[in-house]
């Protein structure tokens, strides 16, 4: 038997009940690689607000 991560990211904006993950079972391997393709792909950023990073979907930016 083998498990499986299914790695999600959340917006952090105030209301957004936004989550980006990746179709590929395997890949990515860290949420450091999800960010990354998230970013290049479809848009989100990682905005630093009051001394913390943040993830927004592309219905928040900075």
């Amino acid at each position: 038997m083998s498990a499986d991560s299914y790695l999600v990211v959340r917006c952090d904006a105030p209301g957004c009940d936004a989550e980006g993950h990746w179709p590929v079972r395997h890949i990515p391997y860290t949420h450091t690689e999800l960010r990354r393709l998230l970013r290049i792909e479809r848009g989100w950023s990682r905005p630093r607000s009051n001394g913390r990073l943040e993830d927004r979907c592309p219905n928040h930016p900075a």
